[in-house]
């Protein structure tokens, strides 16, 4: 139940607490939700400053907090979906798409967090969603066995994709937006034309589902890994396997640099391995959990590594040390989907508890925004246990 609502000053905003004690912002005409900002641990009262951009938070004891109304500065939470496969930034970084269980794909403002387009079309879940190079279309991957273009504009079907005795579990354009690539529960690499919908090649190699696939830079090689626990390497022109390499447990998503450099797998046993793309051999392994790490990302600049598990707890490593710069427990279901904004500013998660979250992704900037809403004094435990630092802020 929601209450204690307030106006922005020109009555275009309604600003309100919700049950979870997060702070709703809804659009006054429509009732829509726009996004959540994360302001005070327990506010009971809410004021909005006379020029609409500031937010007064008051909790029952005594304490009071105030925190910007523009949410481009402020952690995102974006409801839409009842449950968030992957996620995925435009490659201008202005938009976010998220892949939901509901058979919905949903395009958002990634710096206002409004919901811009809802993609229907499947008939069952979304499992993968991905733009296209130059950010003009988005290809679906669901488990009705179908994938489908989409003009990111407008929303509008260009293609449906059918081909796979199964659910097609991942997909991936090329870096050129020629050619599409999925692979699904039939064990099957499938490459289209991303113009007209053609299949131009198909072949099989895994012995398993096929949960991650990504292009190489070069348009030349592609990678695959799944349910056999294996990392296999296949020319495109061909579909030839190159080399295989065993990832010696179950890979639920790939991760690809863009130089082409690294290629990183999230795994079941808990770990992220950090792969040579050009030899395959496993360079690093990051993490040691027991719950499956079941999405993975990589900043744009290649040295930060962030990693989605099975408890919902999202991980941010340094790739030069292989340290864990801090931890982010905001879900409270697996985290699926991950995502960094091209300038590597932000990072986005999906989970299954149904939320999309935005955070600031570079550790000062979080610790001096952390800073800023924390009421009371940091615990020394808090500082280790959440931004890892010896020093709190």
């Amino acid at each position: 139940e929601s209450s204690i609502p307030a106006f922005t000053p020109d009555g275009a905003y309604l600003v309100l607490i919700d049950a979870d004690r997060s702070v709703a912002v809804l659009d006054a005409t429509s009732g829509e939700e726009l996004y959540r900002l994360i302001c005070h641990p327990a506010p009971t009262w809410l004021a909005v400053s006379p020029d609409g951009t500031r937010l007064l938070a008051s909790g029952e004891e005594g304490t009071a907090k105030e925190c910007d109304l523009a949410p481009d500065r402020e952690s995102l939470v974006l409801a839409g979906h009842p449950s968030v496969n992957r996620v995925r930034v435009s490659p201008d970084g202005t938009r976010l798409a998220t892949a939901g269980v509901d058979g919905t794909t949903k395009i958002w403002d990634l710096a206002s967090g409004q919901e811009l387009l809802t993609l229907v079309g499947h008939t069952d879940e979304v499992q993968d969603v991905v733009f296209s190079p130059d950010g003009e279309r988005l290809a679906t991957a669901s488990w009705d066995a179908t994938a489908k273009v989409w003009d990111a504009a407008s929303g509008r079907e260009l293609l449906t994709l059918a081909g796979h005795d199964g659910a097609p579990l991942a997909l991936d354009f090329s870096p050129d937006g020629e050619r599409l690539v999925t692979t699904g529960t039939d064990e099957a690499i499938r490459l289209w034309d991303a113009e007209n919908g053609q299949e131009l090649l198909s072949w099989h190699g895994h012995d398993d589902w096929i949960w991650g696939v990504a292009f190489g830079p070069d348009d030349t090689r592609l990678y695959t890994a799944g349910a056999d626990e294996t990392i296999k390497v296949w020319d495109v022109a061909t579909g030839q396997e190159l080399f295989s390499k065993p990832a010696s447990q179950l890979v639920y998503d790939l991760a690809m640099a863009r130089d082409g450099s690294r290629l990183v797998s999230a795994n079941r046993e808990g770990t992220a391995t950090v792969w040579d793309a050009l030899t395959g051999e496993a360079l690093q392994t990051l993490g040691s959990e027991t719950t499956p790490i079941v999405g993975v990302a990589l900043s744009p600049d290649e040295t930060r590594l962030a990693t989605g598990s099975f408890d919902g707890v999202v991980r941010v490593w340094d790739l030069s040390s292989g340290q864990e710069l801090y931890a982010l427990s905001d879900h409270t279901e697996p985290v699926w989907g991950l995502a960094f904004s091209p300038d590597g500013s932000r990072l986005v998660s999906g989970s299954w508890d149904g939320t999309v979250r935005a955070y600031v992704a570079e550790l000062d900037e979080l610790m001096a925004m952390a800073h800023a809403r924390l009421t009371r004094t940091w615990t020394a435990d808090e500082c280790q246990q959440f931004l890892h630092a010896d020093k709190c802020p």
